[in-house]
């Protein structure tokens, strides 16, 4: 099944989230900035049902400082996303690096924060990062949001691998109408609201994965695909241990010289959260940059 969920700001402030089985809202930016609908917009999403998250906009630099910030409005018990692209103020541009994700990441998990998802578009990745490797921040157990404004299918140009990682999510429209309000950005999710659920909380800090084998089916296993496509395998992030990922589990295990037995136990997941270089063997080839999303401050 695929789920289709909005994300909204200040810009949608108001918005109705009835029938959504998701939302995500923007909490923070920077180390200052509050969305004023924040705290408004989490009441309403609790009253239609939906399962809500927050995310943060991230500039360049002071990492801890702006995961204090967030952590201070978001708390411990809201997953968030953290959203890293391209921003401008006045004649101020702030491109966060991966070095700046690593900073926000490792503060917020030390307060207690949980945050698993990455939106870090393609065309900021290639376009204004220069293409880098992610596999720092795949191995910090985050899951990709890519970002592509096309027409939606499962098989579509959202779901490209770039910089070693495969998107779990892809943003496919900013100009959807939810409820009477235009100009939402929506975003597909393929699986179930449980699936989405512990893929989301997953991110409380990493270590600790659990012994996987063929026939299992979870976020764990999400988290085993996307670390085995950094060493150049070609799976589908489904959540699905099938013989396609119990075939990379080996191929990896005797890459590693470990023991070839298909399961993910504690030393392939040592393994696997080494550094597999700045180009992973086999990475895909990333595709043409999608259009980015303006997002100013409120």
């Amino acid at each position: 099944m695929t789920l289709f969920y909005p994300d909204v700001s200040s810009h949608q402030a108001g918005i109705s989230f009835d029938g959504c089985a998701i939302v995500v809202v923007k909490a923070t930016e920077s180390t200052d900035y509050i969305n004023p609908d924040y705290a408004a917009a989490e009441a309403r999403a609790a009253s239609a049902g939906a399962f809500f998250c927050a995310y943060h906009f991230l500039h360049a630099g002071g990492g801890a400082a702006q995961a204090a910030h967030a952590h201070s409005i978001v708390g411990s018990q809201v997953p968030l996303m953290l959203d890293v692209e391209l921003t401008r103020d006045g004649t101020v541009t702030s491109v966060p690096a991966v070095a700046d994700v690593e900073d926000f990441v490792g503060e917020y998990r030390s307060l207690g924060g949980v945050v698993s998802l990455l939106y870090l578009p393609h065309w900021y990745w290639q376009g204004d990062l220069g293409s880098p490797s992610l596999a720092p921040l795949a191995s910090l157990g985050l899951f990709l949001v890519s970002s592509d404004y096309t027409a939606y299918s499962d098989t579509g140009p959202g779901w490209a691998a770039y910089g070693g990682m495969t998107p779990v999510i892809w943003q496919y429209t900013s100009s959807a109408t939810l409820n009477g309000v235009t100009d939402v950005d929506m975003n597909a999710y393929k699986g179930s609201l449980a699936d989405f659920r512990a893929l989301v909380t997953a991110g409380a800090a990493g270590g600790g994965e659990p012994e996987l084998t063929q026939g299992d089916t979870s976020a764990a296993v999400k988290t085993l695909q996307t670390r085995l496509n950094l060493w150049g395998a070609k799976l589908a992030v489904d959540g699905d241990f099938g013989p396609a990922t119990l075939a990379a589990v080996e191929v990896f295990q005797g890459r590693k010289g470990l023991t070839v037995d298909g399961v993910a136990g504690p030393k392939t997941w040592a393994a696997l959260d080494e550094d597999p270089g700045s180009d992973p063997a086999g990475a895909s080839t990333p595709p043409g940059p999608s259009r980015p999303r303006p997002e100013p401050a409120g």
